[in-house]
């Protein structure tokens, strides 16, 4: 993200009296108008770290300053505002705004990519409205950020999420509140992935219903199961092809073999152990027997390599 973009900060105090409950669809309302504007790039909640401050802030953030500036002096903008003061009798609400340059901080525990059907941008507003006024008011939630659309995907939307812990998260996740949400945005939504950066190699395994990736220590031996038997042939075919091209250096011939490897690996082994070992990796109830199963099965498959690679060199 360049420098050019700008971010309105917005510091609003809860009133002391007002339930929480009665105050976050202010900011929420806030963020998803916000997100409707010309020249909107992402914005995130900040709510209060602990019950001694009341202080909640909104960071959103636009292309140019002008943009930036229309969303601010907005009608729309000032209706919110002035229909919270209405509705709540809150006109004692303390709010301070600033303009800063900078790119945004992502402290990202959970990524959510929503894709929409045509036509229904309207209700899923109304329906992310919904959500982020009642996620916000579970324990150790620390705020959102949201991403509109690119070229490449026009009706997928990004959310970050971010939580206090794992344990914050889950419980937000396995919620009865999450899913009736999650059960009436089902007429406006095509598709939602979760993606969690919790493992070692994202990108490659999914997470499952929970949000969780599978183990590092599963990943790991299926990335040796299926980068081994790439090296051995890359060390006894494609070497030779390599003799003039390493005169001049032989980190020539070791960056085409890497580059043949990681390719090969991310778009040939990888898709077909994950889909072989999928009941050790996404097991319906983690045992001690599905494990042990996995593992002999693993280190079966490496002793087969093994055996039949064995006089390759």
């Amino acid at each position: 993200m360049s420098d050019d973009f700008v971010s309105l900060v917005t510091r609003i105090e809860k009133p002391i009296e007002l339930s929480l409950k009665g105050f976050t669809p202010l900011v929420v309302h806030l963020m998803v108008a916000g997100a409707k504007s010309k020249g909107f790039v992402s914005s995130e909640i900040t709510p209060p770290q602990n019950s001694a401050h009341l202080e909640w802030c909104l960071t959103q953030r636009f292309n140019n300053r002008e943009n930036l500036e229309a969303w601010q002096s907005s009608p729309e903008r000032k209706a919110i505002f002035a229909d919270f003061e209405t509705s709540q009798n809150a006109k004692s609400t303390k709010i301070s705004e600033e303009v800063s340059s900078g790119d945004p901080v992502d402290e990202v525990a959970t990524v959510i990519f929503t894709d929409l059907k045509p036509g229904m941008e309207d209700q899923y507003f109304d329906w992310e409205l919904k959500m982020q006024s009642t996620q916000a008011a579970f324990p150790g939630y620390l705020g959102t950020h949201i991403r509109p659309p690119s070229q490449d995907q026009p009706a997928r939307w990004a959310t970050l999420i971010r939580f206090r812990s794992a344990e914050d998260l889950e419980r937000w996740f396995t919620s009865p509140e999450r899913a009736q949400l999650v059960d009436e945005k089902q007429q406006f939504v095509k598709g939602t992935q979760i993606q969690k950066v919790d493992s070692a190699f994202p990108g490659w395994f999914a997470v499952d219903a929970k949000g969780k990736s599978p183990p590092n220590w599963k990943t790991a031996q299926l990335v040796l199961l299926g980068i081994f038997p790439i090296v051995m042939l890359q060390i006894k075919y494609c070497n030779p092809l390599y003799t003039s091209l390493n005169q001049l250096s032989p980190a020539i011939g070791m960056l085409l073999n890497m580059m043949m490897s990681c390719t090969l690996v991310a778009w040939v082994t990888m898709p077909f152990f994950i889909k072989v070992f999928r009941f050790w990796l996404y097991p319906d109830k983690r045992t001690t027997k599905v494990d042990l199963l996995g593992e002999l099965t693993v280190l079966a498959a490496l002793s087969t390599e093994m055996a039949l690679l064995w006089r390759l060199l």
